[in-house]
């Protein structure tokens, strides 16, 4: 720029960009703000009102109908100039993405708006117009910010993944994906073998067999992953780079490098969405000093067999993170097999970590935080920009420092590491797991029509979701779900690029008869759905017509239900089996140990197992409230633990308490009066106390031992109106109009003389006691009233001053509930009648007021 040439902050013209966007954004804000006012007036109002309204809004509209048209075929003219009119390399380009030769012309091209349910029908046009303007806007701004930053612009790159060129169509093996074969082991030569690989991969009932099983079942952890030993460093992130293998000589230089070391640390990178089976399009490979990103999607990829010369190497450790779906992918694609892995996710499960993935690892032990909104990037993007080749490198970068630290804490956690057991050797316990991933064959996707059971089948699909169909509707969604499958298997493509979920589910709702209601219901429209649409409506009318005599839903999923109930219990019997075969060669081999045997060579019996009684099939307490269904109570949902008491509780007894034949009480029965002759003495049961006295309080009860006291030779018991007995010591003291304090000058009573025995002298007692705190309370009264009129005949008949009242204090009082029970007179507790108080409680208040 010359010096001449005013700078951005000093020129003070606004540039023309910048005032058609000032334009613009006025006039959308203005109509903006009209529309939202029309909204809120009664319009069909205004134009029975006046014709001359009605007239003028009809003809704005025929404008705005003609202006949206205009915009539409306009920009949908651009589309198709974009895809048809720019030369024969983007028709060729089209033509080997698509298989069509000729593109059809781009929606949106045709529309024509005559009135508003032009614009209902046609509304899906509109919106993929819509969509490729910001795409290309989208890409004009990419473009914009690459040149801002010096960044040089792609070439003939395609803006989006779905104009990527399919690399499969150029590899040098074709894919097939068509149903009823056996996935064949793509191995030609078998490295480092213990059985030769024809042998191996013999033809069964299974399939063929895994090239590898020998090898990986007899395979053991070397010495060294028992020995703790300080991590080694890794090089600075920074301050290295990854080495990219694209050509066959780059690939000879790292496996003359790979061949030299014990330990590799290798992942890889997927793409799913434009290929039915998934290619796998990256590979990471790391050492203790370099790394490598080797380039999965060149067209001579089968090459990289010759890599088993390490993977397959019992002398090299491979360290994965997650190698559940790697290990499928190498074999699927690359004929890779791997024996000797450690696979850090099995670590930090048996090191109880509370998050296992790599993301965690690396933050703890690397303070490194992964890039992780890469992981969904298209990985068949070349060349790969330098975020992406960034976090590729980091996935490999660190794993096997992170290995090192694993590795000394899996010994520090162990118990004995010299066990076989897996819970107190938690080096056997990685060691099992990672053999079982790495045991794992790969299987072409099988598609069950009956059942819809498997990874590519419609029963998870439907259970995982709240949906309930006709059967015309369950008949649809069968047949879609199967036909999208059949066209991915066809196309090579996913079944979500050829149908989404949510238009799979709404065209079987809504079984539409014809293509612009298909569209409509669709929402998102896939390319392949707008080439077959006919075949779309015919499937669906055939399965309205099948559906209509077809079985319900809930019918076919309960049949489905019960297949896969058989399968579980299948299953756990040969699990059942393999534990005990398991347990019983444990037992083998700590059968020295045994006490039990021991005992036996001294001539001593063995040590007699604790019985333990089977549950009773029902509560004894609650009675039969868990139902049980063939002896396992029907509950699928999760039970929690900690059970709190939600339920009234039953009459309890003692048969409840007691022993299984003690005989249980009769319902209703009423208790039995026992004389005092024939009851059991203190002295010879003293853990027996009295809870509370049978009967209550009143004036029968008064009666009763009034009757008590006048009969000389036999007791006369009243009944209550319940017809339970009264005649307790206990309920004579809460019965009577004993005063507080009372009780223990009648109980320590003077009368000395000898009395009756029996029930008679019982009665004599009480009714002395009675008699003489009544004379007590005679007097007591005669007292007061001396006094008082003593006091007013000192006071000369002069009226008494009151005395101001004092206001009770509640806070400063004891608590009624948790107070200290008083003590009588003589320091005896006070009686439990009704006048039984406690401190600071009744007395108080009654004092007070």
């Amino acid at each position: 720029m010359s010096s001449n040439s005013p700078s951005p902050e000093t020129d003070p013209t606004p540039s023309p960009i910048t005032a058609l966007y000032t334009t613009i954004t006025s006039s959308l804000l203005q109509t903006t703000r009209a529309a939202n006012a029309l909204v809120a007036t009664d319009l069909p109002f205004q134009r029975t009102l006046n014709r001359d309204v009605g007239a003028q809004l009809d003809a704005q509209n025929a404008r705005l109908l003609s202006l949206a048209e205009r915009l539409l075929q306009r920009a949908a003219g651009d589309a198709s100039v974009a895809s048809s009119g720019a030369g024969p390399q983007v028709q060729a380009a089209h033509t080997r993405n698509t298989g069509v030769r000729n593109p059809p012309p781009a929606a949106g091209a045709g529309v024509r708006l005559r009135d508003v349910e032009d614009l209902d029908t046609g509304w899906r046009d509109v919106v993929d117009v819509l969509d490729s303007l910001l795409e290309r806007a989208d890409g004009c701004l990419d473009g914009v910010k690459r040149a801002r930053n010096g960044l040089p612009e792609h070439k003939g790159m395609p803006r989006t993944k779905n104009d990527i060129e399919k690399p499969q169509t150029l590899f040098d093996d074709k894919q097939d994906n068509s149903e009823g074969r056996k996935f064949k082991p793509l191995l030609t030569q078998k490295p480092h073998a213990m059985m030769p690989l024809k042998e191996s991969i013999g033809y069964g009932t299974n399939g063929y067999g895994h090239p590898y099983q020998d090898e990986i079942e007899a395979y053991e952890f070397p010495n060294s992953l028992y020995t703790t030993a300080e991590s080694r460093p890794y090089p600075p992130f920074d301050k290295t780079e990854a080495t990219f293998v694209d050509t066959l000589d780059g690939l000879a230089e790292m496996l003359k490098e790979l061949k030299k070391v014990k330990e590799v640390a290798i992942d890889l990178e997927h793409h799913d969405h434009r290929s039915y089976p998934g290619i796998v399009c990256l590979m990471q490979i790391s050492t203790r000093d370099r790394d490598w990103i080797v380039d999965t999607l060149k067209p001579w990829r089968r090459r990289l067999e010759c890599l088993n010369e390490v993977f397959a190497n019992p002398k090299v450790l491979k360290v994965f993170h997650g190698a559940q779906s790697d290990i499928i992918w190498l074999q699927r694609d690359l004929g890779l097999y791997v024996v000797g892995l450690f696979d850090t996710y099995h670590a930090a499960c048996a090191l109880n970590y509370p998050a296992k993935s790599l993301a965690y690892l690396l933050l703890k032990f690397i303070n490194f935080e992964a890039q992780k909104q890469h992981q969904l990037a298209d990985w068949r993007t070349r060349p790969l920009s330098a975020d992406l080749l960034a976090y590729a490198r980091s996935d490999t970068h660190f794993l096997l420092h992170i290995y090192d630290n694993l590795r000394n804490q899996l010994i520090a956690s162990s118990t004995s590491l010299s066990s076989s057991d897996p819970d107190s050797n938690l080096i056997r316990q990685v060691q099992d797991k990672s053999k079982e991933t790495s045991l794992q064959r790969y299987e072409y996707p099988v598609y069950d029509v009956a059942h819809g059971l498997g990874p590519i089948g419609w029963y998870k699909q439907l259970f995982r979701t709240p949906a309930m169909f006709s059967p015309e509707q369950f008949a649809a969604f069968r047949a879609l779900h199967h036909w999208r499958d059949g066209v991915a298997r066809q196309e090579d493509e996913s079944i979500h690029y050829v149908m989404t979920n949510h238009a799979l589910f709404s065209i079987a709702r809504s079984l539409p008869t014809d293509k612009t209601k298909l569209y409509q219901v669709a929402g998102q429209v896939s390319p392949i759905m707008r080439l077959r649409g006919d075949d779309i409506i015919a499937v669906v009318a055939k399965a309205v017509e099948d559906g209509k005599n077809g079985p319900d839903m809930n019918t076919v999923m309960r049949e489905v239900e019960a297949v896969i109930d058989e399968g579980y219990h299948k299953r756990a019997a040969v699990r059942e089996a393999k534990a005990a075969a398991k347990a019983a060669v444990k037992a083998e081999a700590a059968k020295e140990a045994s006490p039990d045997d021991a005992a036996m060579l001294d001539g001593a019996p063995p040590a007699a197992p604790i019985a333990h009684a089977d549950p009773a099939p029902a509560s004894r307490f609650w009675g039969p409230a868990l139902r049980a269904v063939g002896g396992v109570f029907a509950q699928k949902r999760n039970v929690h633990t900690d059970v709190r008491l939600a339920l009234p509780l039953p009459d309890v007894g003692a048969d409840v308490f007691g022993a299984a034949e003690d005989t249980v009480r009769a319902a209703g029965a009423k208790h039995v009066f026992v004389r005092e002759e024939e009851r059991i003495s203190a002295a010879a049961v003293d853990d027996v106390f009295s809870v509370k006295g049978l009967g209550g309080r009143g004036t029968k009860r008064k009666k009763g031992w009034e009757r008590m006291a006048e009969s000389e030779g036999e007791l006369v018991v009243p009944q209550t109106e319940e017809g339970e007995e009264e005649g307790d010591m206990d309920g004579a003291l809460e019965g009577g109009e004993v005063e507080e304090g009372d009780e223990g000058e009648i109980l320590a009573g003077e009368d000395t003389m000898p009395e009756p025995e029996g029930e008679a002298g019982r009665a004599a007692r009480m009714a002395r006691k009675r008699a003489a705190g009544k004379e007590k309370k005679r007097a007591r009264k005669a007292a007061k009233a001396e006094a008082k009129k003593k006091a007013e005949e000192g006071g000369g008949g002069a009226a008494v001053e009151p005395v101001e009242a004092v206001p009770f204090d509640y806070e400063a009082q004891p608590s009624v509930l948790h107070g200290r029970v008083r003590e009588g007179r003589g320091g005896a507790p006070a009686g439990r009648g009704k006048k039984r108080q406690v401190e600071g409680g009744y007395d108080a208040v009654r004092e007070s007021g």
